[in-house]
């Protein structure tokens, strides 16, 4: 079986780099599992089996061959902007892997009925962000809405050094992060699920995360890792570990050591061999 892990051309939108460590986990474990497996940006790699992120972003009526995976990573809640009707026909049509089995029994209910949970895990490439002097006391990067934005006011407010950013990826990004006391996490969304695609890399480079309440964290097996604090009561949290230099060091520590325990290669075991089974 020979299988190729694809993410769409940047060129053509340039947030799908926001895909990028979560496609490597998942090239990393099937190479762990011994699977032959390409990464592709950009097209599909014609014999082989693709396994598609980022497949909302296709024009409506895109045809993918009849064995291609969709790795699903977008939230399946009401008023998801990407839960488009076209997107879920082509969800309908194919094998579907997706990080949240909360997502799996929301996208059973709307007739995907080949929905599969595949979570997410550990990869050693993820490992990469080098240490530096922590001058940024709260981080938050991702897409702006509403409710970020407005706490995000008020964090800016309570005098602290606030960085924010939309749009940036790679070595740009990860020196941010290296830099910031508490990187934040924010729901898009009042329902939503836990970004386990966003902690993951966070995890992985000892990082302190501090995360919106969610009421899937237990189910994603992640949520000894983090901090957590309703959405009201985020900015006390951030001062609160502020004041915590060493409360955070044992979080980011513990999360290190979690994800560690959860191997990408594991836990794409159980769905590679339903695919090898055809």
């Amino acid at each position: 079986m020979r299988l190729a892990v694809v993410t769409p051309d940047p060129a053509q939108w340039f947030h799908v780099r926001a895909f990028d460590e979560v496609a490597e986990a998942i090239h990393a474990g099937m190479l762990g599992l011994g699977v032959d497996c390409a990464r592709s940006v950009g097209r599909l790699v014609e014999g082989r089996i693709n396994v598609i992120l980022g497949a909302h972003l296709l024009p409506p009526g895109t045809a993918l061959p009849a064995d291609s995976v969709v790795y699903n990573l977008e939230q399946i809640v009401d008023g998801a902007m990407w839960v488009t009707p076209s997107y879920l026909e082509l969800l309908r049509r194919h094998r579907v892997w997706d990080y949240s089995a909360q997502n799996v029994a929301a996208l059973a209910a709307m007739g995907v009925r080949r929905a599969l949970h595949v979570p997410l895990g550990h990869a050693a490439a993820l490992e990469r962000i080098a240490p530096a002097a922590e001058d940024i006391d709260v981080l938050f990067y991702g897409a702006y809405n509403e409710r970020r934005l407005a706490l995000l006011e008020r964090l800016s407010r309570a005098g602290w050094k606030l960085a924010r950013s939309n749009g940036v990826y790679g070595a740009e990004r990860d020196a941010l992060v290296a830099r910031s006391r508490i990187v934040l996490n924010v729901h898009f969304y009042e329902e939503s699920r836990l970004e386990v695609p966003r902690c993951l890399y966070l995890m992985a480079n000892r990082r302190f995360v501090l995360s919106e309440t969610s009421p899937d964290a237990e189910d994603s097996g992640l949520a000894g890792g983090m901090a957590f604090a309703p959405y009201a009561r985020l900015e006390e949290a951030c001062a609160r570990y502020l004041e915590r230099p060493a409360e955070r060091a044992a979080i980011a520590s513990a999360g290190w050591d979690l994800l560690r325990s959860r191997p990408q290669s594991a836990l794409l075991a159980t769905a590679v061999a339903a695919l090898a089974a055809g």
